[in-house]
């Protein structure tokens, strides 16, 4: 919501939107919730990438929803923190 997404913010968080979804409509949801960066019609392999390329920055990727898959394997290989 975009009252979470405010309070994360005020928190210093950095909210990033990664999804396979078309870039018209993830471009209006995230301009809905007040989401500055985002990834759209990303595959799997290419979210997975995007988190990876983020923790080298020495972000903290605390919570990945929508891409089961991606979730388990990220969880499983130890690179979701």
């Amino acid at each position: 919501s975009a009252k979470a997404i405010e309070e994360l913010k005020r928190m210093g968080i950095r909210t990033v939107m990664l999804t396979g979804d078309n870039k018209l409509s993830a471009e209006t949801i995230a301009k809905q919730v007040g989401i500055e960066e985002m990834f759209a019609e990303l595959k799997p392999e290419q979210k997975e990438k995007a988190i990876v390329n983020l923790q080298k920055e020495g972000k903290s990727i605390p919570q990945c929803k929508g891409c089961v898959y991606l979730e388990k394997k990220l969880w499983n290989e130890e690179k979701l923190f």
